[in-house]
Order: C-alpha cells, then sequence, then structure tokens
C-alpha cells in the first residue's frame, strides 16, 4: 500500500478510513489479557499525551500551546525528541511539512533508543497523527544498493480513527500493522455472519476453506479448530448479550484484540448492578458466560495458534510493503492494468501499477506459502467486500494474467474461485515462478529482486 492511502481514491460507497476525534479504549493491547505495570514515562507521552495536544490541535482548542508545552516538556529527557515535537506545530497545516517534523521525530525517536513511532494520517484531509509501539524491525535488500527497513507496530493512541489497511510504505519507511493484522485473522476465524444479513459469497468461502487448509499443517490443526470454535463461540454470546441491550439498539463496543481481558469486563460490572438507576443495563449472567468464553481462549491452544497465524499474515504483508519501499520509482502501467482502470484515468492508472508491482514481489518473496497472496487476491478482486480501490484493479490484472485472460472487464466470481483452487492446487516453488512470468508477461521484463536480509 502507499503514501497516497490517506486519500485514496475509489469507485465505492465503502469508506477505506472512518475517523471521530474523541478517546477510544477499545485499540492498541497485546494479544492476551494486559498486565497492570507501572508505564514508563516516555510511554504515557506518546500514549496520552502528544495524543492530547493532536486532538487539541486539530480541533483549534485554545489549550492547544499548553498540551504542547506538556509535551516536550515530558521528553526533556530526549533532547532532539523535544526539539523534533516542537517543530510538529509549524508544520501542522501543510501537509509536505507535517510528514517531514514527523519524519523527523522518528529519527531522533529511534536515535534515542525509543521503541515508539509517528505516523501523520489525512481523513478528509485534515491532519492527524496516530502514535504506535515499535515491535521488531525487519531488513529488506534489493537490487544495486536498494535497502531499507520495514518495522512491524502496535497502535498505541486512542484516537477513534479506523485504518482499513494492514501496512503501508508511505512516510519514512515501511510499516507493517499488527493490530489490524490481528483483527483481520480475527474476522477470517468467525463463522457467524454478520447481523446484518451479509453472507459470504462463493470466493469468500473457497478461500476460507483454502485459508484452513493452508494453515492446518503450519499452526496445527487441532489449534486451528481450537481458535476457530472458541472465537465464534465467544461472538455468539456477544451477540445475544447485545440482543438484550434495549431490545438490540444498544450496540456494545469490544476490543479488537483476540482476548477481551479483565479489565474490559471489570468496566462492564457496574451496568449489571440492581442499584443502577433505571436497573440493570446488562443480565450479569449474560456477562459472566461472555467472560467465561472469553478466559477459555486465553492461554489455550487455539490462541497459540492464532499467534502463528498473525506472524504469518505479517509476513506476507512485509514483503508487499518492503517491495513497495524498495522500489518507489514510477514506471509505465501495463496496458492491461489501464485498460481495466479506464484509458483516460492516468493517474489511478499509477497508483493501481504500484499495488500490482508490490502484489508480484509478495507473491514471489513472502515466507509464507505462495497461496496465501493468491487467497488475498481472490477476496480483493470478487469478495462480498470488494472496493475498487487501486488494490482491486491490481489484483484482477495479475488474476487474469495468471488465468491466461487478457480480458479488459477481469474475471468473474465463478473464474476467481476456479482460479484459485488450481493456483493453489500447485507446488509452492511453481506458483512463485508464477510470479516472475507474469512480470514479463505484464512489464516485459523481470521482476526487480528483494531479500530480507537476516
Amino acid at each position: 500500500m502507499n503514501e497516497e492511502l490517506d486519500e485514496l481514491p475509489k469507485r465505492s460507497k465503502w469508506p477505506v478510513l472512518v475517523v471521530a476525534l474523541v478517546a477510544a479504549g477499545a485499540g492498541a493491547w497485546w494479544f492476551t489479557r494486559p498486565k497492570v505495570v507501572p508505564e514508563a514515562p516516555q510511554r504515557f507521552l506518546f500514549r496520552k499525551q502528544l495524543i492530547t495536544w493532536v486532538i487539541s490541535r486539530a480541533r483549534g482548542e485554545a489549550s492547544a500551546p499548553k498540551d504542547l508545552e506538556t509535551c516536550v516538556a515530558a521528553a526533556q529527557p530526549w533532547p532532539e525528541v523535544a526539539k523534533a515535537i516542537a517543530a510538529l506545530d509549524p508544520a501542522w497545516n501543510d501537509r509536505d511539512a507535517l510528514k517531514a517534523a514527523t519524519k523527523e521525530l522518528n529519527r531522533a525517536t529511534h536515535a534515542a533508543g525509543l521503541d515508539y513511532w509517528v505516523d501523520p494520517q489525512f481523513p478528509s484531509g485534515k491532519p492527524l497523527l496516530t502514535t504506535y509501539d515499535v515491535l521488531g524491525r525487519a531488513k529488506w535488500v534489493g537490487e544495486g544498493d536498494a535497502h531499507t527497513e520495514a518495522i512491524h507496530v502496535r497502535r498505541l493512541d486512542t484516537i477513534n480513527l479506523e485504518l482499513g489497511l494492514l501496512g503501508h510504505a508511505g512516510g519514512d519507511q515501511p510499516a507493517i500493522l499488527r493490530d489490524r493484522i490481528e483483527v483481520s485473522v480475527m474476522d477470517k476465524l468467525r463463522t457467524v455472519d454478520d447481523d446484518e444479513g451479509e453472507k459470504s459469497n462463493e470466493v469468500d468461502l473457497t478461500a476460507a476453506k483454502l485459508w484452513r487448509a493452508q494453515l492446518g499443517p503450519l499452526v496445527g490443526a487441532e489449534g486451528l479448530a481450537e481458535a476457530e470454535k472458541r472465537l465464534n463461540e465467544r461472538e455468539v454470546l456477544a451477540r445475544a448479550m447485545e440482543k438484550r441491550l434495549k431490545g438490540g439498539r444498544i450496540h456494545l463496543a469490544r476490543p479488537e484484540r483476540m482476548v477481551f481481558g479483565d479489565a474490559y469486563f471489570e468496566s462492564l460490572e457496574p451496568y449489571t448492578s440492581n442499584q443502577r438507576r433505571g436497573g440493570p443495563l446488562i443480565l450479569g449472567s449474560d456477562l459472566r458466560a461472555l467472560r467465561r468464553a472469553d478466559q477459555a481462549l486465553d492461554d489455550s491452544v487455539g490462541l497459540r495458534a492464532m499467534v502463528q497465524i498473525i506472524d504469518l499474515e505479517a509476513a506476507t504483508v512485509e514483503a508487499h510493503e518492503a517491495h513497495h519501499a524498495l522500489y518507489p520509482e514510477e514506471v509505465p502501467t501495463p496496458a492491461l492494468l489501464q485498460s481495466m482502470v479506464g484509458a483516460n484515468d492516468l493517474r489511478f492508472g499509477r497508483l493501481s501499477e504500484r499495488e500490482l508491482r508490490a502484489y508480484l514481489g509478495q507473491l514471489r518473496d513472502a515466507k509464507p506459502p505462495a497461496c496465501l497472496t493468491i487467497i488475498g487476491l481472490a477476496k480483493l478482486a470478487r469478495g462480498r467486500y470488494a472496493q475498487t480501490v487501486p488494490h482491486f484493479y491490481a489484483a484482477h490484472a495479475l488474476l487474469s494474467v495468471l488465468a491466461d485472460s487478457d480480458e479488459s472487464r477481469g474475471l468473474e466470481k465463478e473464474q476467481v474461485v476456479e482460479l484459485m483452487k488450481k493456483l493453489c492446487a500447485l507446488p509452492d516453488a511453481e506458483l512463485r515462478a508464477r510470479a516472475d512470468a507474469a512480470a514479463e508477461t505484464l512489464y516485459g521484463t523481470k521482476l526487480k529482486l528483494a531479500l530480507p536480509r537476516p
């Protein structure tokens, strides 16, 4: 994904970003129950103090200067970090200047030995900063002197900005968003249909079967089955509890993490009290049943399998973002892709072309089985949530070449289903080799090399 995703053009009613400047308490937790430990001052700075300034600055509140002073004072043990934070304010209303200022803040933070990362976002064209814990770093090398470092991060701030992506290569380096990958893995393991009545289509159903077939031998079939069972048991209980909240008129926010944890349930306990004005909002028996289901998942073989799956999915995203970062130069858009996008929409064609190259690299160079990339492309092309963003057209172009089809309208659902089955039945090495052949067909040249460096 690329640096323009914050204003990604799309031909769909579905949004890529959802934003409101309010505090949200659900995100950015670890896999299992959060441990209660004293928070380090530097973590408090990036989790709370900097975000307090971001919100007040975005709202134009009178408290913004004072909030910034608080941040600068808290960063004094790291003088270069303090200086970089102070430079954010004058750059706020200039997109390029804010990106540059954020890049300098990330450089200073890393140099100071602090494992935090700040990412500028521009929902509806308005600036915001999101913050992350840095979980790890991975170096990649390409042809010539091309090299990059990808970071694996977990959301730290509490701004209610939901990102519809698993990684991106904009800003100062490629990033893999582990919290979003965690949510996507849970979504893949859920078999309960949406309350709105939306059903998985044939592409989604086939993708789910192939995904499980690929992962079972890697993480253990027992663990995979346990994860699916425990997640869906909890989901059924959560939905039943919600239906009894004012006749289903109240939606109860759930943590976007695998294990909800004790803190979540303790925060809901007051709503079960008979002493509450108006009576209990939540039945105590409902909450206890949901908590038991959550505890059954915690520290189980199913949870361990999910952690392994997240690692595999993250490695696939890492290869995609590494290709973006190693080869950011613009190249001519392949004729097949441009015809799918529309002959006159050159900008959309260029955005789609960048994704096409990254998916080719992901197919060949990601460590996990190449079938996982095919499954992802199929869902982008014809899954029920497919959106006409650049990734959609890139998926259609690549799948069309792999299917030996040159139709500018792409592939129909039935074709995508059959192609998934056919490609995932191939030996992994043969499927990876098809990425090189597809690059030759699309670009008339070989796919550039990208390798992770130990």
